[in-house]
């Protein structure tokens, strides 16, 4: 009974031990599941063996967890096309050498597609580069390891190269990733075992019938002698499953599994395996997609505030209000969910900042509303969270977002307090964008709605001839590994983009002289922009910032449109637009008047006569949520100094990110002190708040993920 299955796990070993390392197949096929093993999947009671333990990078996570997150680095899914992800986890465990000239691993990033199939044949690099598939063979190949090795050399392809590896790691080394067998001694910590280790503790009788000396275990098990405390029968537990799943049979592979559900946390020491009830959150917060797609009710209360705050009407405000409550509720159970799994507050890595610091802002502004009584903040907070979980749905690579361990120099009661304070302040930086855009909107409809939409076309007409120039200006010929790297700019072209970027800004007084100054101003001010980041930045900035302008200024002109069509309804009906010096039932703006965080600062009463009161509403709005960003973001900074001496030794070193943080909190110094010494207060103050959101995003991202230092690890 045992002499079948132990020659089939050996036989499988070492078949990936020995694949073939070969040019693959010209057009090899894709994965592609058969129906036994279809079927197979599909018998298998995966609610309870999903639930599993598996120690991976540091943690405990079940079965189904590691499977989602190693299925997501090799095909960028969840699962094997066909199959549930438990399924495809064993598929892959067990018979994963079966694979090897198919088309499974999935490389999202298009330079590392054209790196790596420069040398397959023409239809073969051509398919690779199209959708992104290359077989577990054609990454074992000297010349992709060798390729890889000199790509990570590249600090600016880290992040890519990095996503190859997880996929290499995963296709190669799956059977010894699969740490599911515990350790029976020693300290939580320990390492556990895959079963391919469980090899060593098989019947004595069984290893000298298939004629293995300790040199073949030793080099098939990565290890030098049997697992302590995992008995003959366990290990045979494991062999009878790789055995039946091979065979496809359902009963057997269901038989073996509940042995092995059953055994394993009696193997494992006292205390050592997780609970299920921290497995089964595990498993709902995947299930349910990590809980990011709250972004559809923030954007339904964004839409519903927006209507409260253009005709006062209660009941939208209401409904607003509802909304966000709901929204907040699932955004927190996600928060709370991943705290719970992970016994540590959320805010190690980008993913985990953007998700918490979100939640705090939108609770925050949520507050501010209801002191207020004012709907802007209902749409700013709406707005808010919004995009922080369009980013962590769609933007952040999954790899990212996966749950894991805090890096060791994060583990610090000062420096959790430190960047938990740094990134609610940069979520407030984006808050206050957001109702400064709403100002500025409500400005130039109010003031100037030609104009208005004159600049919404010319900013998308300027993002379409960026997005029509990226391909002249970049080049992905694979003449040589150098200019094959990444879409690297033509000779020449970064320092003729920062002379035309340095032209334009500069000649931006004088081009009022045109006849239409503000289309000229428009164009200076957009491509000085595009111009500047072509110059510094790789492909991918610069074709981000022309989509941003195609889809900034057509949203920016069809609003101001439809807005200026219903002021001009209400203006006829109601007297919504009554300037706020009096007349038409409108009442004097003063200094009284405004709230008490914001009636520290100058204001634009002396113009109350051409603002509507309403607009300076949304000022006041505005200048509350930057007197908190300014305060907080300068208590953060201290708590990161004071954190940096005593860890450091020093609490200042000129870091690229210390320098970043310092520049963003002067960025908010000036916005409040501007306030002193200009006529159009709303406005400059709303210009820089867009300003400050710019220089925080360039912290927020470019510093953490281009340039080296030591907050890389952020």
């Amino acid at each position: 009974m045992t002499r079948m299955p132990m020659l089939t796990v050996l036989l499988v070993a070492l078949a990936v031990v020995a694949a073939p390392r070969g040019a693959a197949q010209s057009l090899p096929p894709a994965f592609q599941a058969d129906d036994a093993l279809i079927a197979l999947d599909g018998a298998i009671d995966w609610t309870a063996f999903g639930l599993m333990a598996v120690q991976d990078q540091g943690r405990y996570k079940s079965l189904e967890s590691f499977a989602r997150e190693t299925m997501g680095m090799l095909t960028g899914r969840a699962a094997l096309p066909g199959l549930s992800p438990c399924g495809s986890a064993l598929e892959w465990a067990f018979n994963s050498a079966a694979y090897e000239q198919q088309r499974v691993v999935y490389l999202k990033d298009a330079v590392m597609r054209r790196e790596f199939a420069i040398d397959l044949p023409k239809e073969r690099r051509a398919q690779a580069e199209r959708d992104g598939l290359f077989t577990p063979a054609e990454l074992r190949s000297a010349t992709v390891q060798n390729r890889i090795g000199e790509l990570r050399a590249i600090t600016r392809m880290a992040s890519a190269v990095s996503r190859v590896l997880d996929a290499v790691q995963v296709a190669h080394f799956y059977p010894f990733m699969l740490q599911a067998i515990p350790a029976a001694e020693g300290a939580a910590e320990d390492a556990w075992h895959s079963p391919r280790a469980a090899l060593w503790n098989l019947p004595p009788e069984t290893v000298a019938e298939l004629g293995v000396d300790r040199a073949a275990l030793e080099r098939l098990t990565r290890r030098n002698g049997p697992i302590p405390g995992l008995s003959s029968e366990d290990a045979l537990a494991w062999a009878r499953l790789a055995a039946a799943w091979n065979a496809r049979d359902a009963a057997a592979v269901n038989a073996q599994l509940s042995v092995i559900a059953q055994r394993m946390p009696e193997i494992a020491g006292a205390g050592h395996y997780p609970p299920a009830a921290q497995l089964g959150a595990e498993r709902v917060y995947y299930r349910m997609n990590k809980f990011a797609s709250g972004w559809i009710v923030y954007l339904l209360a964004a839409i519903v505030g927006a209507v409260a705050m253009v005709t006062r009407w209660k009941s939208p405000a209401v409904v607003s209000v509802l909304l966000l409550l709901v929204a907040l509720a699932w955004h927190a159970t996600g928060i709370g969910l991943r705290w719970y799994i992970l016994g540590r507050i959320p805010v190690a890595n980008m993913f985990e900042a953007t998700f918490a610091a979100a939640w705090m802002c939108v609770l925050g502004a949520l507050l501010l509303a209801w002191v207020y009584r004012h709907a802007a903040m209902l749409v700013a907070a709406a707005v808010t969270g919004f995009f922080a979980l369009i980013l962590a749905d769609f933007v952040m690579p999954a790899s990212s977002t996966n749950l894991g361990t805090m890096m060791a120099i994060l583990d610090d009661v000062m420096l959790r307090i430190h960047t938990t304070l740094i990134v609610l302040s940069y979520a407030m930086v984006f808050l206050a964008a957001v109702l400064g855009a709403m100002y500025l909107f409500g400005f130039y409809l109010l003031r100037a709605p030609a104009a208005s939409v004159e600049a919404g076309v010319t900013i998308g007409v300027c993002g379409a001839v960026m997005w029509f120039v990226a391909p002249a200006v970049f080049t992905l010929a694979a003449s040589s590994p150098v200019t094959a790297a990444e879409m690297q700019k033509f000779p020449g072209v970064a320092y003729a983009a920062a002379a035309l970027a340095a032209l334009l800004f500069s000649a931006i007084p004088s081009l009022r002289l045109f006849r239409a100054p503000r289309i000229a101003c428009t164009f200076a001010v957009v491509f000085g922009a595009g111009s500047l980041t072509l110059a510094v930045l790789p492909y991918g900035y610069f074709v981000g910032w022309a989509k941003t302008a195609i889809y900034g200024g057509a949203a920016w002109t069809v609003a101001t449109l439809i807005g200026a069509a219903l002021l001009s309804i209400l203006a006829a009906r109601t007297a919504v637009l009554a300037p706020a010096s009096g007349g038409s039932g409108g009442a004097r703006v003063s200094l009284y008047d405004r709230p008490i965080m914001a009636g520290a600062l100058p204001g634009d009463e002396h113009g109350a006569a051409r603002l509507p009161r309403w607009l300076h509403e949304l000022d006041w709005c505005h200048l509350i949520v930057l007197n908190i960003i300014f305060v907080a973001l300068f208590v953060g900074t201290i708590l990161g100094a004071i954190w940096a001496d005593y860890s450091w030794g020093r609490p200042w070193g000129w870091d690229p990110k210390e320098v970043f943080a310092m520049n963003t909190w002067i960025v908010y110094a000036a916005i409040i002190h501007v306030r002193f010494v200009v006529r159009d207060r709303g406005l400059w103050t709303a210009w820089l708040s867009l300003v400050g959101c710019a220089v925080m995003a360039f912290n927020w991202y470019v510093v953490n993920t281009h340039i080296v230092g030591l907050h890389s690890y952020a």
